[in-house]
């Protein structure tokens, strides 16, 4: 996430896009989040939204952060948890009202 994600979401949404998808957990939460919130804030309405943690937030990071993605049009969020650990990962479908999805990885 960075200063210029709501000029690329635009730019996305001018091209006929529907869905975007945002790297997550790319800088310490407490950067991130305010950013995050201050571009998509601005983003374009109408496009949906897939974020991609990349396995970098533990169950406990996760159960905190992902109900406050459910503010934007959220479609998915993909490898919340840096294993596809079934119960970690149920527990947490349940705080979320969008689905939790797992790359191609998972074996």
């Amino acid at each position: 996430v960075d200063d210029g994600l709501a000029a690329r979401l635009m730019a996305a949404a001018d091209a006929g896009f529907t869905v975007a998808k945002i790297k997550l957990a790319t800088r310490p939460a407490a950067t991130e989040w305010p950013l995050l919130c201050a571009q998509l804030d601005r983003a374009p309405r109408g496009l949906a939204l897939r974020f991609d943690v990349n396995g970098a937030w533990d169950e406990a990071s996760a159960m905190h952060w992902l109900p406050q993605l459910a503010r934007w049009p959220t479609e998915c969020v993909e490898d919340a948890l840096p294993d596809a650990d079934p119960q970690a990962l149920a527990r947490l479908q349940t705080a979320c009202p969008f689905p939790l999805a797992l790359d191609a990885t998972v074996a």
